[in-house]
């Protein structure tokens, strides 16, 4: 569970940090930060081996 602040919005977004990337690009600021925490990425497996 991730709190947002009071005069903030909080989004999740499927499919990447693209959509993020269009808005910066077009002047929006924005601020990204992993929902729960951040993971190595040599400790991924895939999904299919799940």
């Amino acid at each position: 569970e991730t709190e947002v602040s009071p005069g903030r919005m909080g989004l999740v977004v499927m499919g990447g940090l693209n959509p993020l990337a269009a808005l910066e690009e077009s002047g929006i600021k924005t601020d990204s930060k992993a929902m729960s925490t951040l993971i190595d990425f040599d400790r991924l497996v895939s999904f299919w081996n799940l």
